[in-house]
């Protein structure tokens, strides 16, 4: 299973970031902002990984790629997109939050006899 295997979507941003693109490219986009999602909140730049990635072949994704990467930023071998990597930071805080309050929570409960640890 995925770390977070939910992507939020602000869908007016969605369509504001997609708007100069056609219903391929759309797709494509959403594919690779699904990818990044899964990984880290970015992908290598690589040209046939990123095609492979979108669903086109290597040729197709030589004429779709500009106005796809257009929303994106490059950072030499990553791509990445600024929305998504800064709700990919806000999920990993949240879930670190989590696990430390469910950890205080089983030391409390466990303490005071309240935990029952499961049979071996």
């Amino acid at each position: 299973m995925a770390e977070f295997p939910v992507l939020p979507i602000f869908t007016d941003a969605l369509i504001a970031d997609t708007t100069h693109m056609t219903a391929e490219e759309m797709g494509a986009y959403v594919r690779l902002l699904v990818a990044m999602w899964r990984h880290g909140a970015q992908l290598p730049n690589n040209r046939v990984e990123l095609a492979r990635i979108a669903g086109v072949t290597p040729r197709r994704w030589n004429k779709i790629s500009e106005r796809v990467l257009r929303p994106m930023t490059k950072n030499g071998e990553i791509i990445a997109q600024k929305r998504l990597t800064e709700t990919w930071i806000y999920a990993q805080k949240i879930r670190a939050r989590q696990s430390a309050n469910s950890l205080k929570r089983w030391k409390r409960d466990y303490a005071t006899g309240y935990a029952k640890r499961m049979p071996s």
